[in-house]
């Protein structure tokens, strides 16, 4: 698994530190390498997704957490467009923008996040690709990027990069994409690659 995505915020600074001993390998080369040297249960670990250290599952994790500081339980209800509830739920942390959910015999879709009420926002139209993204809190591991440089985005480490150029803004920069793609909600990273190289990264908003 490529994991470079998670360290686009990183800076020369932090990698100036930084040894990535296993970076040239593999996983199933690792697995083979350690397999008979007395580590034979990491070759056979089931492999992880999502949060690696939350074997539980992530809501899960969030719960034990608010409980263990007394934190208020992000139950809320769940609506459409038109203010109408249409069920509840028990975290507003299980919802992200176009998370597909069933209620009453029918398909909807995130729409928006209540940020003081809890409240799920949900439509009945699925996320449409967008042609470009607006992002924020820039942060480039080299040299920045020259206006209308062409370079590769993508916004969850398991999909393809898509071919894109950036235009800066006074606050961050507009991300135009080759065709458009389906976007990840506000708060989520763009990371940018040119090639197999990783670049550097954004904030959506």
């Amino acid at each position: 698994k490529d994991q470079t995505f998670f360290l686009w915020r990183l800076t020369q600074k932090e990698l100036s530190r930084t040894i990535f001993p296993l970076g040239a390998y593999q996983k199933s080369e690792i697995k083979q390498l350690v397999t008979g040297l007395g580590f034979d249960f990491i070759a056979q670990k089931r492999e992880s997704y999502n949060l690696c250290f939350a074997p539980e599952g992530y809501s899960t994790f969030i719960e034990h957490f608010n409980l263990k500081n007394n934190t208020p339980a992000l139950h809320g209800t769940i609506c459409n467009e038109a203010g109408e509830v249409l069920g509840t739920h028990a975290g507003i942390y299980n919802y992200t923008y176009g998370t597909k959910l069933k209620l009453h015999d029918k398909t909807w879709y995130v729409k928006q996040l209540g940020k003081t009420n809890q409240q799920v926002i949900v439509t009945d139209k699925p996320p449409e690709p967008q042609p470009e993204v607006w992002v924020e809190q820039l942060n480039f591991i080299g040299e920045n990027l020259p206006e209308a440089a062409a370079f590769e985005a993508k916004m969850h480490y398991t999909e393809i990069p898509v071919p894109a150029r950036i235009y800066y803004t006074e606050t961050g920069a507009r991300i135009v994409f080759s065709k458009p793609v389906i976007l990840s909600a506000p708060g989520q990273s763009v990371v940018f690659y040119k090639g197999t190289k990783l670049i550097g990264g954004g904030i959506i908003i």
